[in-house]
């Protein structure tokens, strides 16, 4: 039947962790599809039968056992000497509690210490932008808090983006309260101005975006290659206008989901999410209207505009020497109307000014559509 054609060979390639992530993936689509909706209690059966366990079940039933088998705990406190957390600032609570279990400080049944291994946590709580999978950069920001004997190590030289780029993000991720202070700089000089243009509307963004990228493969000095550029949106519904822009005017490029695996000849197209821990020559940040980046949720929770300011910050420091920044005056709605928008909130900020929620354009007609401007656009 349909589900004997997801088993997967335990004898796992090269990239098996990944076919087994997509394997699971499809049991979630399998539950949906049959019951027109994501059912639980459903997708747990089908896994249990399988005998299989997802990323969030392998968490919880390690730290059960340790939790249940303290035995287990203490093996593996005197197993390892070295404990190294990298990207320390996206784990969820689960893992938070698994690691204190490992290295937290803790007394045998004499009242003796135990020893514990030397412990280091390396991320980045300015690029913290998983929220939504449970990560709290709160454990990376309060580390001292809870390892009072531990050392803070800063490091504030920025070694990939232009004077012009790191300011802007650091402007941003500026206005977050809860945070690591740090003085970021670099030595790579200021480089080019960020370029801001506002267009009226996504196929008009498209096209400038397609003309963009033209230019920089035209450049002579220095000279810029197809694959050391990359356009980034916030959700993958925004790659098709862009895509089929790059396509009309012939240039190669790539819409990477963010489970591909490997690297294929072309512009990366992909999320802001999937394009952490990655850098380009030159960076397209395309539909950056204020309720995309950031999000309109922000505007009935508040305690979500930490997390976006993050995601903004990550996508301008992915450009090491040019950024260009989009933004449609008009955009499409699921029904098949437009709909006006405003640029993002951080754009004013990265210009130097202040973060305010901008006033909504209003539209007489959202589903019959409303024109702005020429088709040319504006820099701003």
């Amino acid at each position: 039947g349909q589900e004997d054609t997801l088993r997967y060979d335990m004898r796992l390639g090269e990239h098996g962790a990944k076919r087994v992530q997509l394997e699971i993936t499809a049991v979630k689509n399998l539950v949906e599809d049959a019951i027109g909706g994501y059912d639980v209690e459903e997708y747990n059966h089908i896994l249990a039968r399988r005998g299989q366990l997802d990323f969030d079940d392998l968490q919880v039933h390690a730290l059960e056992v340790l939790q249940k088998h303290p035995e287990v705990a203490l093996h593996y406190r005197q197993q390892y000497s070295h404990v190294l957390v990298d990207e320390y600032q996206d784990i969820n609570p689960v893992q938070h509690e698994i690691l204190r279990m490992l290295v937290a400080p803790i007394e045998d049944a004499t009242g003796d210490e135990v020893s514990v291994p030397n412990f280091v946590a390396v991320g980045d709580d300015s690029q913290s932008v998983y929220g939504f999978r449970g990560a709290a950069p709160q454990f990376l920001i309060h580390f001292l808090d809870e390892f009072e004997d531990g050392e803070l190590l800063k490091l504030e030289r920025n070694y990939r983006s232009t004077e012009h780029i790191l300011t802007a993000g650091n402007r941003i991720i500026d206005n977050n309260e809860d945070r690591i202070p740090k003085t970021m700089w670099t030595d790579k000089g200021m480089g080019k101005e960020i370029v801001f243009k506002e267009l009226p509307n996504e196929a008009a963004e498209a096209a400038f975006i397609a003309g963009h990228i033209e230019k920089l493969l035209a450049r002579k000095r220095p000279k810029i290659d197809v694959t050391d550029i990359a356009v980034l949106y916030r959700r993958h519904a925004q790659s098709e206008v862009i895509a089929q822009a790059l396509e009309e005017a012939g240039i190669p490029y790539w819409v990477v989901a963010d489970n591909d695996i490997g690297q294929r000849k072309g512009v990366h197209l992909r999320t802001i999410h999937s394009a952490k821990g990655l850098e380009w020559e030159a960076v397209v940040l395309a539909g950056w209207n204020d309720g995309s980046v950031p999000m309109f949720t922000v505007n009935k929770d508040p305690e979500l505009l930490p997390e976006e300011r993050r995601i903004a910050y990550v996508g301008v420091t992915r450009a090491k020497r040019d950024l260009l920044v989009t933004v449609p005056r008009v955009t499409k709605t699921k029904a098949g109307g437009t709909m006006p928008q405003q640029p993002s909130r951080f754009i004013e900020v990265m210009k130097g000014g202040e973060e305010t929620e901008p006033v909504r354009r209003r539209s007489g007609n959202n589903h019959g559509g409303r024109r702005y401007g020429g088709s040319s656009g504006r820099s701003w």
